[in-house]
């Protein structure tokens, strides 16, 4: 994220300048009544996927929500694994849309719709750019350890939250 009139050389949420309007998606949004905090403006606060595992805050929750979002077009077919404390996992093939061209993929639901994009030079493209949720259901029996991100950095997460008795932001 970015604010408006803003110069900076962080590559952009895309890697070839271009990201959201830290103004326009504010430092935190409620879903649902759920709330997902973002990183600060101007500041690499996004994760790229690159088939990495995070660690989560062990607890049992009955779901995963995630919003990010796709870029260079839409991807397809992207895997999702939650792991367990007892060594089972849970995994989810998700379709994510290009934050321009909303596919309504199933699984998917427009989380934000901006009226424009900020360029690394702080110009603007003046077109809608959207940001997703994605929501996955969990097993609330089992304790969860970590999830195992898409391998693949055109899928962009900005923030997750874990649902249910023991809910947190991550």
């Amino acid at each position: 994220m970015s604010c408006a009139g803003t110069r900076y050389s962080t590559g952009g949420l895309d890697g070839v300048g271009f990201s959201y309007s830290a103004n326009l998606l504010t430092p935190a949004r409620v879903l649902d009544l759920i709330r997902f905090k973002f990183g600060p403006a101007n500041q690499l606060d996004a994760i790229g996927c690159g088939g990495q595992t995070i660690n989560l805050p062990q607890g049992q929750y009955f779901g995963l929500l995630l919003l990010g979002t796709g870029v260079e077009g839409s991807q397809t077919s992207q895997t999702i694994t939650v792991h367990y404390t007892d060594g089972t996992s849970s995994q989810f093939v998700q379709n994510f849309s290009d934050w321009f061209s909303p596919q309504n993929f199933p699984g998917e639901f427009e989380a934000v719709a901006m009226s424009h994009r900020n360029f690394a030079d702080g110009s603007e493209d003046i077109r809608i750019f959207n940001l997703y949720a994605y929501e996955f259901g969990l097993d609330s029996t089992k304790t969860v350890e970590s999830v195992t991100l898409p391998n693949n950095r055109d899928v962009v997460i900005l923030a997750a939250t874990l649902v249910g008795v023991d809910a947190q932001s991550f």
